[in-house]
């Protein structure tokens, strides 16, 4: 099940959270979701409203381990595709993360390029996005259970 995040589930997230931080403000303001499976919190989605060049940017995407190759990681995106409001969407990644860079394009989203030196130690950051069309977010808004 894709479900709104709670506060409840920062302790199951943080299990598993490989990115820097506190998804607390996430959750606050109601711009995350979770991917859950028998009671369990497996991942998670959050995005920052026209936080990138003016257009919704997904934030952060991560999926237990356990539960990685199963589709999780695709229905979360979906699900955030559906909740958000802008027509292009743009979400980025390392450029060390070979799973993200090969997975990306296959869900439809297109290489924008590259940040040199975002990151310590000059890591690169790879931008994407996906343009939406109110068609397709219609059929999406129904499709996004787990598989």
């Amino acid at each position: 099940m894709i479900r709104p995040a709670l506060l409840t589930d920062l302790a199951a997230i943080n299990t598993f959270d490989i990115f820097a931080g506190s998804r607390l403000l996430e959750i606050v303001d109601n711009h995350m979701l979770v991917a859950e499976i028998d009671g369990e919190v497996v991942g998670y989605a959050a995005w920052v409203p026209r936080g990138f060049v003016g257009h919704d940017y997904i934030t952060y995407l991560g999926v237990a381990p356990s539960h990685q190759s199963r589709g999780i990681g695709s229905t979360l995106l979906v699900a955030v595709e559906a909740m958000i409001g802008s027509d292009r969407v743009l979400v980025s990644t390392q450029e060390d993360n070979h799973t993200m860079l090969a997975f990306l394009p296959v869900k439809g989203w297109v290489n924008a390029g590259a940040v040199a030196g975002a990151h310590k130690g000059d890591r690169t950051e790879v931008f994407f996005y996906k343009d939406r069309t109110s068609e397709r977010v219609a059929n999406t808004l129904n499709s996004h259970a787990l598989p």
